[in-house]
């Protein structure tokens, strides 16, 4: 099997028929990158300056991996299983940076520890901060009666 990638879709080529089950990710879909290239931001340096396709994507992975995302960025990553494994599509050309790379890299990427902060564990495995250890939940544990013991 192949790893996940970034299909681009156009008008002129049956990009469809080529790559049934990829995802599209552009911009009308839940996982479209609200920040457009061209578009004006204002920076602490600069009052305004023009989004490149590099800041657009930038500001996606930020506004996705940010502490407290807002409530837009955390229904894309609610969704963001859905996106596991499968090719996504995006009209971007495939030398140019797209927000389909960043869900790419966070939808196939390895389980992150949700620590807790309270108890300081991980919610899923248990696993301390700095452990080291990749987050893997433990086996759902089956009972057996044991022999001899009433």
């Amino acid at each position: 099997m192949t790893a996940p990638r970034r299909i681009q879709m156009t008008r002129q080529r049956p990009w469809r028929n080529k790559h049934p089950d990829a995802v599209i990710v552009a911009r009308p879909s839940k996982w479209g990158n609200p920040f457009r290239v061209g578009s004006h931001y204002e920076t602490h340096r600069d009052a305004d300056m023009t989004r490149t396709p590099e800041r657009a994507v930038r500001d996606y992975r930020v506004w996705l991996t940010a502490h407290h995302p807002t409530v837009d960025a955390a229904l894309v990553l609610e969704h963001l299983p859905e996106l596991a494994g499968r090719d996504l599509a995006c009209w971007c050309p495939l030398d140019s940076p797209c927000h389909a790379d960043v869900l790419l890299d966070l939808a196939n990427a390895a389980p992150v520890h949700d620590y807790d902060p309270v108890h300081g564990g991980c919610r899923r495995c248990g696993a301390l901060p700095f452990d080291g250890v990749p987050c893997e939940p433990p086996e759902p544990m089956t009972t057996t009666p044991q022999e001899g013991v009433r």
